[in-house]
């Protein structure tokens, strides 16, 4: 049953109990491959809702400091395709002078 070259002296019966017990272990193998892919894709799943909520939390900030960005940084951050290597300083607006922007408005 495990290989080690008996198959020689086994019997048609034998070979037959031997070839149920394959035909169980293969159906068990697949079940569990199954429920293990299962598994994955409900991961991925619950990956891609937590990136897309993530990614709607950053649309809204950018929507937030749109008053802070250049409209052109604000386009590429939206479509997707901004390029960070090619920020300079004068992109990157000041936290503190962004934190009494927002201090100072009003909420109405």
């Amino acid at each position: 049953m495990f290989g080690e070259g008996t198959s020689v002296h086994m019997t048609v019966e034998e070979l037959c109990g031997l070839e149920r017990h394959l035909q169980i272990w293969m159906e068990h193998i697949r079940t569990m491959k199954m429920q293990i892919m299962f598994q994955e894709i409900q991961y991925l799943k619950n990956k891609e809702g937590i990136s897309k909520a993530t990614n709607k939390f950053l649309r809204e900030k950018i929507v937030e400091l749109n008053g802070f960005l250049d409209a052109a940084t604000v386009t590429a951050l939206q479509n997707g395709h901004f390029d960070v290597a090619s920020l300079t300083a004068a992109d990157i607006p000041n936290p503190l002078a962004m934190q009494n922007q927002f201090n100072n408005r009003s909420p109405f």
